[in-house]
């Protein structure tokens, strides 16, 4: 559901996905995408994770064009995620 929900969104201005990946081994970021047909951005960002105190994974941020985090969530993309992050957007605006 997540993959087909950012597809949907690919060139909306009003939403862009960002991934921040962990991994030790960015070589593995890309064929992993490319297995799932993941097209969204990837940013290699274990450093910066670890300086804002991110100790697992998955963490969720939807960020508002200001700047402001409007929803956190430590759980997968799963169920009702993009719901969430759609009735996150609307308040947001």
């Amino acid at each position: 559901m997540f993959s087909s929900s950012t597809r949907s969104y690919k060139d909306s201005a009003d939403l862009q996905i960002l991934t921040l990946n962990m991994d030790e081994n960015p070589g593995l970021v890309r064929p992993y995408m490319a297995e799932r047909g993941y097209t969204f951005r990837v940013v290699l960002a274990e450093k910066f994770l670890d300086s804002i105190g991110v100790r697992g994974i998955p963490v969720n941020w939807i960020v508002d064009a200001s700047g402001h985090v409007v929803l956190e969530r430590s759980a997968g993309t799963g169920g009702d995620f993009v719901q969430s992050v759609l009735a996150a957007l609307a308040a947001s605006k």
